[in-house]
């Protein structure tokens, strides 16, 4: 990421070295989007629904993950959104075995699915959501952030770290204020209340996939 390019620059090793910035790359034929409605059919899920997708592994215990910051927001998010948007909504968690319930309110269902072993399956909660949640506090350049973008999900971060080489603002997600969680909770609103241009962010997301992580593109930043 640019983050950790910042990082080596000013690093008295390798301030004079020479730095190029080569990202993740991404098998964009696997990591490609589904239909929304084929996604839930498969998993089961309502289409008449909004799905928050927050998922990594030891995400809710390892700090710098921000699953905290993402529960406050959620709290935040119930008390500023319209009653019919808020009913429609429901939160998807994976990497986790044990419930979340106690950290969120009450008034909203919460699907648990544990730890996901097949990158087909995870493709297909990624198609599903509305939104995928990033919080992290710090990270380089989170898998879950490409593959999401990847599968034309709109992806929702703090702006801090490598998560702005992944998020577009209000083009394929939204960056929150570093780590204001009712920043976090008005950008969920605004894609929540945003679903005329869903289907713009979520084309959008796919097309910053294939420029920047398309693993040809990736292979020739390695030869030059």
């Amino acid at each position: 990421s640019k983050w950790m390019e910042k990082c080596a620059r000013n690093s008295p090793i390798f301030k004079n070295a020479k730095i190029k910035v080569i990202p993740y790359p991404l098998d964009l034929k696997l990591w490609s989007p589904i239909k929304q409605n084929i996604a839930r059919d498969i998993l089961n899920l309502p289409k008449n629904k909004k799905f928050i997708l927050f998922g990594a592994l030891g995400g809710t215990i390892i700090k710098r993950k921000g699953a905290d910051l993402l529960f406050q927001g959620i709290k935040k998010l119930n008390q500023i959104l319209e009653k019919d948007i808020w009913d429609s909504l429901e939160i998807i968690i994976f990497g986790q075995t044990k419930s979340l319930s106690d950290n969120l309110p009450r008034n909203i269902k919460i699907h648990n699915v544990g730890h996901i072993n097949s990158d087909y399956l995870l493709k297909l909660y990624y198609s599903a959501a509305t939104m995928f949640i990033l919080p992290s506090r710090q990270d380089n350049l989170p898998g879950t952030g490409i593959e999401a973008q990847a599968c034309g999900t709109p992806v929702v971060a703090f702006k801090t770290c490598g998560m702005t080489d992944i998020v577009d603002h209000h083009k394929t997600g939204s960056l929150c204020k570093p780590f204001e969680t009712e920043s976090l909770a008005y950008e969920m609103k605004w894609i929540l209340k945003n679903s005329s241009k869903s289907n713009e962010i979520r084309l959008n997301s796919r097309l910053r996939a294939e420029k920047l992580w398309d693993e040809k593109k990736i292979a020739k930043d390695y030869k030059n």
